[in-house]
């Protein structure tokens, strides 16, 4: 299966490097051209423990990604992950500003049908503002 998980966070790095060890080919891609960069060399933002091997193997296997280019991501992928921070609002409630770009972006580089899962800590009903949003 293609996947893309978009944010190399916690969440997302995690997500991706154990989805592309089951065998699946894994797109991972973030904004921040630093870190994907370091990735690139093997260089994780992240300590967890066993997480540099997997990754390691899997970039060589040729199952994993890292890429700033959102066309590149999600073109030709069957399964969107958003895995993206969720910062508190001036109120407290989410932030659900890196989700809905998310979102937009999504909407404009997707081709087929495409499944959008939200790793990403948000509130109820936002599954719904997000396929809006698309």
């Amino acid at each position: 299966m293609k996947i893309t998980v978009i944010g190399t966070g916690y969440v997302g790095l995690v997500q991706g490097v154990i989805l592309s060890e089951f065998g699946h080919k894994v797109v991972c891609l973030d904004i921040d051209e630093r870190k994907i960069e370091n990735l690139k060399k093997g260089i994780l933002p992240i300590y967890e423990p066993g997480l540099k091997d997997i990754l390691d193997r899997n970039v060589a296997e040729e199952r994993l990604q890292f890429t700033t280019n959102k066309e590149y991501a999600l073109e030709n992928s069957e399964v969107i992950f958003i895995a993206v921070g969720t910062p508190p609002a001036e109120d407290g409630s989410a932030d659900l500003t890196y989700v809905l770009d998310c979102a937009k972006d999504i909407g404009k580089n997707i081709k087929d049908y495409v499944v959008v899962v939200n790793k990403s800590t948000v509130p109820v009903g936002t599954g719904d503002l997000v396929e809006e949003t698309i």
